[in-house]
């Protein structure tokens, strides 16, 4: 499944399965599996409990996303929601 950061796709796109995505605070952060150096922010919420939910939600979609695979691929894809979607 690819992650879209909440700015859109043409800011970041990563793949879920080769990254480590965590939270620091209320800030979503991602990182490359083999690039240790590199953070990158893909969302940024007004609190702990917004960032709480998007990782939520973001971990649903996945797991649908497992249980779809083949048959719907094109829509394998999360985007961090917008603060006003949570």
């Amino acid at each position: 499944m690819r992650i879209i950061s909440q700015k859109g796709q043409s800011y970041f796109d990563v793949s879920y399965e080769k990254c480590i995505i965590w939270l620091k605070d209320s800030i979503v952060n991602v990182s490359p599996l083999g690039e240790p150096d590199s953070n990158y922010t893909f969302a940024i919420y007004s609190t702990k409990e917004k960032a709480l939910k998007a990782m939520e939600m973001l971990h649903k979609a996945y797991v649908q996303s497992k249980a779809r695979e083949g048959i719907f691929l094109y829509k394998n894809v999360f985007q961090f929601p917008q603060e006003d979607e949570l």
